[in-house]
Formats: structure tokens, sequence, C-alpha cells
């Protein structure tokens, strides 16, 4: 969980919106290499992510702990921000190995 420590105390306390940022960054990290690497598959790799990030909120109280259905809509915010950051970058990547011959 995300935290910001106030000054002058030892405690943590929890940042708004941390646990969702979290899991926006995670499923950004877990997509990423996808949409560099093979983004033909992008389409059905995101699909199978954000329903596995469904099935986890779905089996999170059976481990004691709650379920919450925004958390999935940040896992989806993520691979959405995941796959758009990395097709930019194999987009440039691709520019600059094969740069334009002026003529």
């Amino acid at each position: 969980m995300l935290t910001l420590l106030p000054q002058g105390s030892m405690q943590a306390m929890p940042a708004p919106g941390g646990d969702k940022l979290a899991h926006a960054l995670a499923f950004c990290g877990l997509i990423l290499p996808t949409a560099i690497l093979r983004p033909h598959r992008l389409g059905v790799v995101m699909l199978q992510a954000f329903i596995f990030g469904i099935i986890i909120e779905i089996v999170q109280p059976l481990m004691g702990r709650s379920s919450d259905i925004v958390d999935s809509l940040a896992n989806g915010v993520g691979l959405v921000m995941g796959a758009t950051i990395g097709l930019v970058a194999k987009a440039v990547l691709n520019r600059v190995g094969h740069p334009r011959h002026g003529g």
C-alpha cells in the first residue's frame, strides 16, 4: 500500500487513492512488455489480464479480504496506460531504428 509519513510522525498513513494507484501501476507494468514486444497479441493479453483482475477480486473474500469493483476499474486503467505507453515507445524505437532518408 502507498503511504505518506506526516512530519514528526513515525506511523504510516494511507495515501488517498494509493490502493487504486497501486492497482493501476501494477497492471500498467503487467501489459507494458506485451505492448512493446508483441503488439499483435495486445488485445488478447489485455482481455486476459482484465479477466484475471476480476477473478482476483471475486476470490479475495475467500481469503479474508474485501472485494472492490473499483479495483478492477483501476486495473483496466492501468492496462490502457501500459498499452499506450508501450505502443508509443515501440513507435519511437522503430522510428529511431529506421530514420527516414530525405530526398
